[in-house]
């Protein structure tokens, strides 16, 4: 019986009977403790080392691990080590690519040294010896022992399968997502280029209308009357109304419609501010009423404070809001107001975009006052 035999009996014999009964300070950590082959994704064995007053070491100097593939008569070699000089881990194992080592000595707080096997192997069977060298309070050399083991088993062929199945319906479940997925891109890509083509259409609309614009101030210079041409083909009239007239566009969809725009600022006017029951049974009455439009836009946004409206032209607060049941209703995403038919002509909140979206069915009322 040699004297290493000898020792390990000695070192399992106290491991076993005394430190049930203490606080340990040095624990070999072993997850888990049965290996699957071919199905445990990782195992880890750490050495926790920390300060306790029921051990006799009270500086840490180095970590290290040992294994050995018999457990009945073990014969330990050192995996990996760790000291408090240099703080490097050494061992011939950290250069393996399927294994992760990792570790640390820390003498105000807790150390430690450790593997992570990723799929272990047959030979990460075995024991594990976790040793502490250190010093104690008189300044002598002290060391502490911890033992640890793993159990490896071969799965059985109902564990194969049902491993197997597990894994098919993992497979299954990302091709139905690389499916959506490219699915999704591919209508991203057709959306991406129809509103491609809308910007190329809306710029040569706005190059048209610019043009347009240019033509018409260079003639107003001449011939004032031009502009209450362009407001008699563009606009429908009301009669003056407390000092201003209202005009509600006859065409949208078009190019003209923003040369509607451009003309209600030229005219002087703005986006009809509505402060009073009187005028907007005014502009009801006399311009909406009969008309095939489902909305007609005036003025008033609480985007830059939600359930605030303040007009768009003056930045006056809104004095009159006759809303139609459940409005304003959409928050964040409706920040401007409009008479809608659907509720009998009450206002809707509505996304302002649709003001430029080309459609027929949409309007807006230009306010422009009258000059005494």
């Amino acid at each position: 019986m040699t004297m290493a035999f000898l020792r390990n009996v000695i070192i399992a014999l106290v491991t076993l009977f005394c430190l049930p009964f203490l606080k340990a300070a040095l624990v070999t950590q072993v997850i888990p403790s049965t290996v699957d082959i071919g199905l445990t994704k990782n195992l880890k064995v750490e050495c926790l080392f920390s300060r306790d007053k029921s051990s006799p070491l009270t500086f840490l100097t180095s970590l290290t691990l040992s294994h050995s593939g018999s457990k009945i008569e073990p014969d330990y070699i050192d995996v990996l080590s760790i000291n408090n000089f240099d703080s490097q881990i050494n061992g011939e194992i950290q250069k393996n690519p399927n294994t992760q080592v990792f570790g640390a000595i820390d003498n105000r707080n807790k150390s430690f040294l450790g593997i992570q096997w990723e799929y272990p192997k047959v030979d990460s069977a075995g024991a594990y010896r976790c040793e502490a060298h250190g010093i104690n309070q008189m300044g002598k050399p002290v060391s502490e022992f911890s033992n640890g083991s793993v159990n490896t088993i071969y799965p059985d062929t109902k564990q194969v399968v049902d491993q197997l199945q597990k894994l098919t319906q993992q497979v299954e479940l990302l091709q139905h997502a690389v499916n959506a997925t490219e699915a999704k891109n591919n209508k991203l890509e057709k959306e991406n280029k129809q509103l491609a083509e809308i910007v190329t259409q809306t710029q040569e609309q706005m190059n048209l209308t610019t043009r347009q614009l240019i033509k018409l101030v260079q003639r107003t210079k001449t011939d004032p009357n031009r502009y209450i041409n362009a407001q008699n083909v563009l606009f429908t009239s009301s009669s003056e109304f407390n000092g201003s007239r209202y005009l509600l566009t006859k065409t949208h969809g078009n190019t003209n419609y923003l040369f509607s725009i451009l003309t209600c600022g030229l005219l002087g006017g703005y986006l009809a501010e509505i402060d009073s029951a009187e005028e907007y049974n005014f502009v009801r009455d006399n311009l909406l009423l009969g008309t095939s439009y489902s909305a007609v836009f005036v003025s008033g946004t609480d985007e830059t404070q939600e359930g605030v409206w303040v007009h768009n032209y003056s930045k006056t607060n809104v004095k009159y809001l006759n809303w139609g049941p459940t409005e304003p209703n959409w928050g964040r995403l409706e920040n401007c107001m409009a008479y809608y038919s659907a509720v009998n002509w009450f206002y809707v909140d509505i996304s302002c975009g649709t003001l430029y979206a080309f459609d027929s069915s949409i309007a807006f009322v230009c306010e422009v006052p009258q000059k005494i």
